[in-house]
């Protein structure tokens, strides 16, 4: 690897072609796999998003492409919850001993099952082998390949890391303080987005191939968070929120205003079990 490439902008650039080809990639699949497809490239953009973020105190940033990945994903948003639902709901028949809660939770996953599909249908009506979709993420290959990450200064860096640090500090007292939706599912994404960071700066500081860009982003950690990454607290404080966030989302998936016995219960067994996470979840914040 000669020296220009052995920067961390390029290492940055690199990864973040990565998960738009991955995006892509996930997109195309067919058939059942549709489900996981979708839930992946979610994910994959969630990644390329928090690369890109690392700009934002560089004058390379570019504000037109964090938007345009924002609306994308918020586009794929009720795919994924469809997902979520059902994922919510088989696990939680899964922690069930009780034969009249088994019962429950079988209707409700044959019902989440046939209304996923529903979603899934009407959104390749729309946009057949989700063609379009891919077609934005192959439009936005041009604006990241026109950056000039080279140019990134590991001063830039660390500032665009502190920046995400503490907007994921100031989350918690309000989340803390809460057990509404918005404030902790705002931690949950400010945290997630850091942790994400911390994972990506993580894995540059351990690439023996580039040495350059290893060292600045180990020092960019060291200088913004100290020597402490707490990664496997951070890890499970963003996978509590987000079963909090999974069981709110199958709880929207419910019936409003139902009347019927197996449907109250379902709602009952729900708040308990999100009223038990938010006290799992607190536990790291406090």
């Amino acid at each position: 690897m000669t020296a220009p490439e052995d920067t961390i902008g390029i290492a940055l650039r690199d990864f973040a072609l990565d998960q738009l080809a991955q995006v892509d990639m996930q997109l195309a699949r067919a058939g059942a796999w549709q489900h996981t497809g979708v839930h992946e490239a979610r994910k994959a953009v969630a990644r390329l998003r928090a690369c890109v973020e690392l700009l934002r105190k560089s004058p390379l940033a570019d504000r037109t492409l964090e938007r345009r990945l924002r609306s994308f994903a918020h586009g794929l948003s009720p795919l994924r919850d469809t997902q979520a639902a059902l994922a919510a709901a088989r696990t939680l028949r899964r922690h069930t001993a009780d034969a009249r809660a088994e019962k429950i939770w079988q209707r409700l996953i044959r019902e989440l099952k046939a209304r996923r599909e529903r979603v899934l249908g009407a959104a390749l009506m729309i946009d057949p082998g989700f063609a379009s979709h891919r077609g934005q993420m192959a439009e936005i290959r041009a604006p990241i390949n026109t950056i000039a990450w080279a140019r990134l200064q590991p001063s830039e860096l660390v500032r665009a890391l502190e920046r995400s640090a503490k907007r994921a500090h100031r989350a918690r007292a309000p989340a803390l303080e809460s057990i509404a939706e918005i404030p902790r599912h705002r931690l949950r994404r400010r945290s997630r987005r850091l942790l994400l960071q911390i994972k990506l700066l993580h894995a540059i500081a351990h690439d023996v191939t580039r040495p350059c860009a290893s060292g600045t982003a180990h020092d960019a950690l060291h200088h913004a968070l100290g020597k402490s990454l707490k990664r496997k607290r951070r890890t499970q404080l963003v996978g509590g929120l987000g079963w909090e966030q999974d069981l709110r989302v199958l709880r929207r998936a419910l019936p409003i205003g139902t009347t019927a016995s197996w449907d109250r219960n379902a709602v009952t067994i729900l708040r308990q079990a999100l009223a038990q996470a938010q006290s799992g979840t607190n536990k790291l914040l406090d």
